[in-house]
């Protein structure tokens, strides 16, 4: 039987409305955006996108590309609700949402960006840390009907079995996912080429170390509190990021106590006569620490050992990275110039860097690093 219309427009109403989809640029910023045209496992919120509800999660938009490739940036945030959420659905150990989280962020079935995000680091408030994972999509990849789908997994579960214990299990869950903003990259721009500091490295998604305070005000990395990063090679050259490294040592002085232990220390070495020593035995050193931890107010025996950072020269270093794309191992180079350690990774996707040393140091010993500049 030969019909006038399409089977199943006779059940569309006069209500019934288009999909909506938005022009580039744009920005969504709200579950309740029209735009949002699907989720999966993930919880539509009201004044941002969502939350993750999974250790794999994802959203669909409809943006209208223009046959033009974009820009797409992810506002991703780490709070005090995200591990709240992952204490009470992931029905594991609530002392593991302490660790680092370790994101791939995918578009279109394709892993973009990797993400470490971490808000235990030492000397500072567990305090909200966000990234702005950023990428460009070219224009064959957007298909017709603009539906642009944006994956967050866990990257860590793919890992070796030793390597993956040092992150958090189904790191997604509970990560608030703020807004999603689509801007024409016709110009290239993205900080992807030059020189550029370690902060400006971070907001442009060339590297990952922890996540950036203050996203929505003054973004700033996080000090240095880890042995991992997240470097975001170009597609067709390698990235080369320069690092300085310390080593968290234990002390039994809280750092008010070793400030003003070191300068009583130094005002008892002006003024104590010198004494000389015989070859072949120790210096006595004057050292004013049980006077600055009684001056302090704090007792270092009651509250168990504290951490310490001190410099670790670039030569001790060693580095271990892995693809996060396929957990293969990477062949990653580490030059040693002018007092800091250069990580050269080839292109192919995210690589997770791990720093570790080379002197036989003891076991209670951490290595952090910071990223100084890159350059691809």
């Amino acid at each position: 039987m030969k019909t006038e219309h399409p089977i199943g427009t006779w059940f569309g109403t006069i209500w019934d409305a288009d999909p909506a989809v938005l022009p580039v640029p744009c920005t969504v910023t709200s579950g309740r955006d029209p735009a949002l045209r699907s989720v999966d496992s993930f919880v539509r919120g009201v004044a941002i996108l969502g939350r993750c509800n999974s250790a794999t999660s994802m959203i669909g938009l409809k943006v209208r590309g223009d046959g033009r490739p974009v820009r797409v940036v992810v506002d991703l945030r780490l709070d005090v609700g995200a591990d709240e959420w992952w204490t009470a659905q992931s029905g594991l150990d609530p002392a593991r949402v302490r660790g680092h989280r370790l994101v791939a962020v995918l578009a279109q079935g394709r892993t973009r960006r990797g993400v470490l995000l971490s808000r235990t680091p030492i000397g500072e408030s567990r305090k909200a840390v966000g990234s702005r994972v950023s990428f460009v999509l070219p224009a064959e990849e957007l298909p017709e009907d603009g539906l642009l789908l944006i994956e967050l997994i866990d990257a860590a579960a793919g890992l070796p079995g030793p390597a993956a214990g040092d992150f958090v299990p189904s790191a997604p869950q509970g990560l608030r996912i703020d807004s999603v903003e689509v801007t024409p990259a016709d110009d290239g721009a993205g900080g992807e080429t030059g020189i550029v500091d370690g902060r400006t490295a971070e907001l442009a998604g060339l590297i990952s170390t922890g996540g950036l305070r203050g996203v929505t005000t003054r973004p700033r990395p996080l000090p240095p509190h880890s042995a991992f990063l997240v470097l975001n090679p170009p597609d067709d050259r390698p990235l080369t990021c320069q690092l300085s490294a310390t080593r968290r040592v234990r002390s039994w002085l809280p750092k008010p106590a070793r400030r003003a232990s070191t300068a009583l220390s130094r005002r008892l070495r002006r003024v104590l006569p010198e004494v000389p020593v015989p070859r072949g035995t120790a210096a006595p050193v004057a050292s004013a620490a049980p006077v600055a931890t009684a001056a302090s107010g704090q007792a270092p025996w009651a509250r168990g050992p504290y951490e310490a950072t001190r410099p670790l020269p670039p030569e001790v270093l060693t580095v271990r990275a892995v693809r996060l794309v396929d957990a293969a191992p990477v062949v990653a180079e580490l030059t040693v110039r002018e007092g800091t350690a250069e990580v050269t990774v080839p292109p192919g996707g995210p690589v997770l860097v791990t720093l570790a040393t080379s002197d036989g140091g003891h076991e209670s010993d951490r290595v952090a690093v910071r990223a100084v500049r890159c350059w691809s």
